[in-house]
């Protein structure tokens, strides 16, 4: 229970590190983030018993050898460990320091299997920190390895390291200063004073786990589907989404442009409000839940505008209010999915404007009153007709 105990406070601290991370230093062109968007959950503890480890640790000259013959016979052939554990999880293989019996001392350190990898990491002296606190402190202990799993899991999670001597994932704005000078969690310094990673770094770990290079992504838990959590997330400038991302988080646009050219996930219980002066730009993008569970779709309250250009709208509801806004560009196909527009809210379609139902027949809903134009009170020009003209529902 203490064992397990060290490991779950390890996961705490590695946890609020990441949603504080530092300003990486010394002399570096990235911004603080101070939140990376990533936690970790510990899934299991394993304890192994077991002469035959003990027999590869004294045969094998390479420490990497150790960690696939473990992964592979110790995990994969392991009939007590479902799909989930052997295949869904990044397995962190803990190795003493030294026992008194090893042919040579296994120092602090370890492994990853790879870049973007999820297989294993070897995770080396945890138990010589447990049982020798550093000055004294127990608390020193925890933030040690700490940044040790941080520095060995943040290469399967797409990092290499950061110093001078071996800075090539091509992330600038740490510095790549000299060894062992930085803060950075991918430098050789005592783990203990490691607390940041760089905004290029942050990005290649969502990169990874978007599914956009390795398997990484597999081990990714899926709470983005259906959790709604954080606060509001509020559009009040301009902000073009270009990349894939996972939301769970209600929007609201106002007085500010969202552009999206790209996939959007929104967890179940979320919405997008657009509201005053508030333009939603959907160009080519794609909302959806990955899950395919529904949403609560896009709601364009009074002078608010919704633009859609070559869109597919699939499994949810674009609802314009009064005063707000509809702008159809070009050919929109709705895919079990529905476009209400209420009375006093406004049509406009371009030249190139097209709606098309699949699945279901009354996926574009016009009430009495709708108007044809954009609302004169907001200043969107050059896409259609501008005055108000009343259309009659077919």
């Amino acid at each position: 229970d203490q064992v397990i105990n060290y490991f779950n406070e390890i996961i705490k601290l590695t946890n609020y590190r990441l949603s504080h991370n530092e300003l990486p230093n010394p002399n570096v062109s990235s911004p603080l983030v101070e939140d990376v968007r990533l936690s970790f959950l510990l899934y299991k503890v394993y304890f192994y018993r077991d002469d035959s480890t003990y027999k590869v640790l004294e045969d094998n000259t390479n420490d990497r050898d150790n960690g696939v013959w473990f992964y592979n016979h110790g995990i994969l052939n392991n009939k007590e460990y479902s799909d989930i554990e052997k295949y869904n999880a990044l397995h962190i293989i803990l190795e003493p320091k030294y026992d008194g019996h090893l042919p040579k001392s296994h120092n602090e350190g370890g492994q990853a299997n790879g870049i973007f990898d999820k297989s294993w990491i070897v995770f080396r002296s945890f138990d010589y920190n447990y049982n020798n606190p550093i000055n004294g402190d127990f608390v020193n202990s925890i933030a040690q390895c700490t940044g040790h799993l941080l520095h060995e899991a943040g290469h399967s999670l797409g990092l290499f390291h950061s110093f001078k001597s071996q800075c090539d994932d091509d992330c600038l704005d740490n510095g790549c200063p000299p060894d062992k000078t930085s803060n950075n969690y991918m430098d050789y310094t005592p783990w203990l004073n490691t607390r940041s990673f760089s905004e290029c770094q942050i990005s290649r770990i969502h990169f990874g786990l978007m599914g956009l290079s390795g398997n990484i992504s597999d081990i990714m838990v899926d709470d983005y589907c259906n959790n709604l959590e954080g606060p509001i997330i509020r559009i009040k400038d301009t902000i073009s989404i270009g990349g894939k991302r996972y939301m769970n988080q209600n929007i609201v646009i106002r007085y500010g442009l969202l552009n999206i050219t790209c996939e959007v996930s929104m967890t179940a219980k979320s919405k997008i409000v657009i509201d005053k002066m508030g333009i939603l730009n959907l160009e080519n993008g794609v909302l959806h839940n990955k899950c395919n569970l529904s949403w609560k779709g896009v709601i364009v309250k009074k002078e608010g505008s919704m633009v859609l250009n070559s869109s597919n709208i699939a499994g949810y509801t674009i609802q314009v209010k009064a005063g707000g806004t509809l702008i159809v560009r070009n050919e929109v196909v709705l895919r079990d999915a529905k476009i209400v527009l209420e009375r006093g809210a406004y049509l406009c379609m371009g030249k190139k404007g097209k709606i098309a139902t699949i699945g279901n027949k009354n996926g574009f809903i016009q009430k009495n009153g709708v108007i044809k134009g954009v609302n004169p009170n907001i200043l969107i020009e050059g896409f259609c007709d501008i005055t108000p003209t009343e259309i009659k529902p077919n």
